[in-house]
């Protein structure tokens, strides 16, 4: 089957995030300010210090947080992100996964 995973974060056109809070947040924001044609081509970012852009073409191996109907996040963004293609043997023969914003790792 399928599973979607999601990692927080990225880019959200204005008119999709004003779908999602409440009027207060939006006249807070002063989003009600931007004309209809503004609000559908303009984008909020969301970023943290811990995002982590994923590669295409990239293996991961990543820790993963079920949320609800085959829904999952991605547990602390980059933190729960290991690198797979350039894992190592250690000397018992286990695998060892790099964190791709720590280089700490996961054996």
């Amino acid at each position: 089957g399928t599973v979607t995973v999601y990692l927080s974060g990225g880019d959200i056109k204005i008119s999709d995030l004003i779908k999602s809070l409440d009027e207060a947040s939006v006249k807070k924001m002063e989003l009600n300010t931007l004309s209809q044609e503004e609000q559908n081509k303009k984008y909020i970012s969301y970023k943290t210090t811990y995002d982590y852009k994923l590669k295409t073409g990239n293996e991961y191996v990543i820790i993963l947080n079920k949320q609800a109907d085959e829904i999952y996040t991605i547990v602390a963004n980059g933190y729960g992100i290991f690198q797979a293609d350039q894992a190592l043997l250690n000397e018992n023969k286990q695998e060892i996964f790099k964190n791709v914003l720590t280089d700490k790792e996961l054996i």
